[in-house]
């Protein structure tokens, strides 16, 4: 991951968009397990600023969803 902005200097989500960001996490965290497990390392670091989210969440959460429809066949090979 590149680097970005502390959390702290963005501007936090209202209601409906904490809602969002956690129904989109939750939904992402399913298909994580289920699915594609390349995606639990992000989703990780996403979702200990679900309760809070800021600006930058939801960027991320934005590029967390661009890499699932632009790898809709990852794999780990062990």
């Amino acid at each position: 991951m590149q680097y970005v902005a502390p959390l702290a200097t963005t501007k936090e989500l209202d209601e409906p968009g904490r809602k969002r960001i956690q129904n989109v996490i939750g939904s992402l965290l399913y298909y994580g397990i289920a699915v594609d497990p390349t995606t639990l390392a992000a989703l990780s670091e996403i979702t200990g600023h679900q309760s809070k989210p800021k600006k930058q969440t939801e960027q991320q959460v934005k590029i967390v969803l661009k890499y699932i429809t632009m790898h809709p066949e990852a794999k780990i090979r062990y």
